[in-house]
C-alpha cells in the first residue's frame, strides 16, 4: 500500500482573482470595469489573497457601489486589520456594508449548522416569523415577495450558494457560516435537546423537527400567542391540540413526513394569519378558503402509484389557493384538480421530483398563473398539447405567465409549440440541465426579456422572435454565450467556445435586430470562425477577439474604413491568421485603443499605414519574433498617451527617433534585451525615454526628472 501524497491547493492567480471579482462587481456579468474603478479595484483584489470566496463576496458588495469614493473608502477601511483569525476581513467587510435589513436576515442564518441544505421558502418563512421583513417598505408587495428579494440579494452577494446535493436548495460556505455565528453571537443561540430552559411565552419560532419521540403537543401550546412558525416535520405526532387554533399569529405550520398524523383540528380555520400549511393527510383542505399557500412533499419511493395519486387527490385545496408546491410526487399521473381551470387564483406553482410521471398537467389553463417551475421530471420525454390545456378564444394558454423555469429534465427531448398564440406576457424563460433537449422555444415571445440556457448541450440556437430581450445566456461544457442590454439601450455580446458563430449571429439578428444596437462584442476560443462580419454592426464601439485560430478576416476590412467610425477599441489576442490580413491598415479610422497579442513571425512593427493617428493606447504583447519598432509607423501617432510592450524577448532596442512627444505612460516587461538599455542614466535607450512622466520597467516604477523650463 502507498499513501496518497498531499497536494496543497494554491490561491487564485492575480489575473484569475481579478476576473472573478470583475464578473461579480460589474452589472450584467461583464468582463470589464469602468477605467476609474480599475486601480482601486485591483488594490482590493490584492487584499483577497487569492481566495475565490473573498473575491466573489467583495465583488457582490462593490456592484452596489457606483462611486469611486465609496470604492476608495472600502479599500482603505480599518476592517481589513480585523484581528479575529477565524473571520476573513474581506467577508466581514461584505457583511459590514450590507443594508440593515439584510444584516439581521443574514445573522439569523447562524441557526443553521454547517453544510445544512435549506430552501429559499423555508428561510423566508423564518424571517417573516421573526418580523425581519420590513412592513413600512412593503407597499403593495406581499411579505413573501419582499423576502424573496432579500434572499436573492444575499445570493447575488455570494452569502448563499446553490447546493450541490439538492438542485432547488441552497447552502452557506463554511466560512460564511462562521461569519454568521460571529456577527450573531450577542443575540442568537441554538437550543439543544438536553437544555432545560423554560420556553418564553414570547417565542416566535419553534422547530421540533425530527424529534421521533414526540407523539403529542401539550395543550399549553395555546399560550404561545406570539408563535408564528411551528415545524413538526418527521415527528410521530398523531393529533394537534385544539388549543393550537388559538395561536392567531401563526403564519407557517409544517407537518412534512408526519406519517402518524390522523387529522387536523376542526377549527384550524381560526388561524386567520396562517399562510403556509405543509403536507397533511385527511386535512379536508377543500373547505379552508383562507389558505393561500400549500407545500406538498413526499420522501422516498413507492411501489403503489395509484395510492400516491389517491393521496394527492384527497389533498385537493380550496380554489382560493394562490401558491402551490408539489415535491417528490411518485404517481404516474396527476389527479384532475392539478391544472383545473377552476383554480383561477393560483399565481405560483412548483412541480419538482416527479420520478414516474411522463406527462405534465394542463397548466396553460390556469388563468392567473404568473410563476411556474418544473424540475426533475425525469420520465418526461415530450411536452405537447396536453401542457396547454383547453383554452377559450378569450384566454390564451399561459396568458398571465411571466416566469417559466425547466430544470433537470433528463429525458426531455422535445417541446411541441402551440399552434396559436401562447405566453403573451412571458418575461423570463430558464432551461437548466436538460441534456437531451433538442427542440424547444416557441417561435414568438413578444414580452421575453431574459433567456437562460445552461447544461443543454444538444439545444440549438433557434431563437424566438423577442423584440424586448435584455439578456441571453447559453452555457454548457462546449459553449458560453451572453448577451446583455445596457442602461443605454445598447447591447454587449460575449461568445466563448461556440462552433457556429455565424449561425448564432444570424439567429440573434432575427430574434431582436441587435446589429444596430450592438456596442461591444467579445469572441473567445471559436476555432471554426473564419470571417467576422464587422459590416453587420455599424455602431460597434469595441471588438475583442481571443484565440480564434482560423479567423482570417474582418470582412469590413475590404471596405473603406470610414464606414466604421464608431469602432474605438480593438483587441486581437492569439489570432495569427487575422493579424496577417491586417498588416496594411486597420478597419477603423477613429480607433483609440488597440491591443495585439500573440503575433507570430512579425519582426518589425508597426507598418507605415497600419495604425490610425487617433490611437491613444497601444499594447503590444507576446511578439516572439519582434526585433524592432518601426518609427515610420509610430511617428504619426500624435494622440498616443500609453504604450505597453510585453514579452517580446527578441526586441533589441527602442527606435532611434524615440517615441511621439505626447507619450506619458510607457510600460516594458519581459523584454530581456531592453532591460539594460532602459536602465536610468547609463542605459543606451535611456535618453529616448527619460522625458516620459510615467515609466515602468519589469513592473518597477522609475522616477524621471521633470524637464527644466
Amino acid at each position: 500500500m502507498q499513501t496518497v501524497p498531499i497536494y496543497n491547493l494554491k490561491g487564485l492567480s492575480c489575473d484569475d482573482s481579478w476576473f472573478l471579482f470583475v464578473r461579480h462587481a460589474s452589472r450584467g456579468g461583464s468582463a470589464t470595469l469602468h477605467p476609474n474603478l480599475e486601480p482601486v479595484g485591483k488594490e482590493i483584489v490584492g487584499k483577497c489573497r487569492g481566495l475565490p470566496l473573498a473575491a466573489k463576496t467583495l465583488g457582490g458588495l462593490m456592484r452596489s457601489k457606483k462611486d469611486a469614493v465609496d470604492w476608495e473608502r472600502i479599500c482603505k477601511s480599518n476592517l481589513w486589520d480585523l484581528s479575529n483569525d477565524e473571520i476573513l476581513p474581506a467577508l466581514y467587510l461584505s457583511y459590514h456594508y450590507l443594508p440593515s435589513h439584510l444584516k439581521r436576515c443574514f445573522a439569523y442564518c447562524a441557526i443553521f449548522p454547517k453544510d445544512y441544505d435549506f430552501e429559499k421558502d423555508e428561510l423566508v418563512y423564518l424571517w417573516m416569523a421573526e418580523g425581519f421583513i420590513e412592513q413600512q417598505s412593503r407597499g403593495n408587495k406581499l411579505m413573501e415577495e419582499l423576502g424573496d428579494e432579500y434572499f436573492n440579494d444575499l445570493v447575488s452577494r455570494s452569502f448563499f450558494q446553490r447546493s450541490s446535493v439538492d438542485p432547488t436548495g441552497y447552502v452557506m460556505h463554511d466560512l460564511i457560516n462562521d461569519l454568521a455565528k460571529y456577527v450573531s453571537s450577542e443575540f442568537c443561540f441554538r437550543l439543544d435537546c438536553e437544555d432545560s430552559c423554560k420556553i418564553s411565552k414570547r417565542l416566535r419560532v419553534l422547530s421540533l423537527s425530527h424529534l421521533r419521540t414526540l407523539t403529542e403537543l401539550p395543550d399549553s401550546i395555546g399560550h404561545l400567542k406570539h408563535l408564528r412558525y411551528l415545524n413538526l416535520s418527521a415527528t410521530a405526532i398523531q393529533y394537534l391540540p385544539a388549543t393550537l387554533c388559538g395561536v392567531y399569529n401563526m403564519q407557517t405550520l409544517i407537518l412534512h413526513q408526519c406519517r402518524e398524523l390522523v387529522q387536523l383540528p376542526n377549527n384550524l380555520g381560526r388561524l386567520i394569519n396562517l399562510r403556509h400549511l405543509d403536507d397533511a393527510l385527511e386535512a379536508n383542505l377543500k373547505v379552508k378558503k383562507y389558505l393561500k399557500q400549500l407545500n406538498f412533499m413526499w420522501d422516498g419511493d413507492t411501489h403503489d402509484s395509484v395510492h400516491e395519486r389517491t393521496v394527492l387527490e384527497q389533498l385537493q385545496p380550496h380554489t382560493n389557493i394562490q401558491s402551490l408546491s408539489i415535491v417528490g410526487y411518485r404517481g404516474t399521473r396527476f389527479p384532475d384538480w392539478v391544472g383545473n381551470s377552476a383554480f383561477s387564483s393560483i399565481v405560483a406553482l412548483k412541480l419538482s421530483g416527479g420520478q414516474h410521471c411522463n406527462t405534465l398537467p394542463p397548466l396553460g389553463q390556469l388563468v392567473s398563473l404568473s410563476d411556474l417551475s418544473i424540475a426533475a421530471y425525469v420520465s418526461v420525454e415530450t411536452i405537447g398539447y396536453e401542457f396547454y390545456g383547453s383554452c377559450t378564444s378569450k384566454w390564451k394558454p399561459f396568458g398571465s405567465l411571466k416566469s417559466l423555469r425547466f430544470e433537470s429534465m433528463l429525458s426531455w427531448c422535445e417541446w411541441i409549440p402551440f399552434d396559436g398564440e401562447a405566453f403573451p406576457v412571458l418575461e423570463k424563460l430558464y432551461f437548466r440541465h436538460c441534456p437531451n433537449l433538442k427542440k424547444a422555444l416557441p417561435s414568438h415571445l413578444p414580452s421575453l426579456s431574459l433567456l437562460e440556457v445552461e447544461g443543454c448541450q444538444q439545444l440549438g440556437v433557434s431563437l424566438p422572435r423577442a423584440p424586448n430581450i435584455c439578456k441571453i445566456k447559453f452555457k454548457d461544457d462546449t459553449r458560453d454565450v451572453q448577451l446583455v442590454k445596457l442602461p443605454s439601450e445598447r447591447h454587449t455580446l460575449m461568445i466563448d467556445r461556440f462552433n457556429s458563430v455565424d449561425t448564432l449571429l444570424e439567429a440573434m439578428e432575427q430574434m431582436g435586430g441587435f446589429s444596430s444596437t450592438m456596442e461591444r462584442i467579445e469572441i473567445r476560443n471559436c476555432s471554426s470562425l473564419r470571417s467576422f462580419p464587422l459590416e453587420l454592426f455599424p455602431g460597434l464601439k469595441a471588438l475583442i477577439l481571443t484565440r480564434c485560430l482560423n479567423l482570417e478576416t474582418l470582412s469590413a476590412s475590404e471596405v473603406t474604413g470610414s464606414n466604421f467610425p464608431c469602432l474605438t477599441c480593438l483587441e486581437i489576442r492569439e489570432c495569427p491568421k487575422l493579424f496577417s490580413s491586417l498588416q496594411e491598415t486597420m478597419p477603423a479610422p477613429n480607433l483609440t485603443r488597440l491591443l495585439l497579442m500573440g503575433c507570430l513571425g512579425v519582426e518589425s512593427f508597426p507598418g507605415k499605414r497600419l495604425l490610425p493617428s487617433t490611437l491613444t493606447i497601444l499594447k503590444i504583447w507576446d511578439f516572439p519574433s519582434l526585433t524592432s519598432l518601426d518609427w515610420e509607423g509610430l511617428q504619426n501617432l500624435h494622440s498616443l498617451r500609453e504604450l505597453q510592450i510585453c514579452n517580446c524577448p527578441n526586441l533589441k532596442c527602442l527606435p532611434e527617433e524615440g517615441f511621439p512627444l505626447n507619450l506619458s505612460h510607457l510600460y516594458v516587461s519581459w523584454c530581456p534585451l531592453l532591460e539594460q538599455r532602459c536602465r536610468p542614466d547609463d542605459g543606451e535607450d535611456w535618453p529616448k525615454i527619460a522625458h516620459i512622466p510615467e515609466l515602468e520597467i519589469n513592473f518597477q516604477k522609475i522616477t524621471t526628472l521633470e524637464p527644466s523650463a
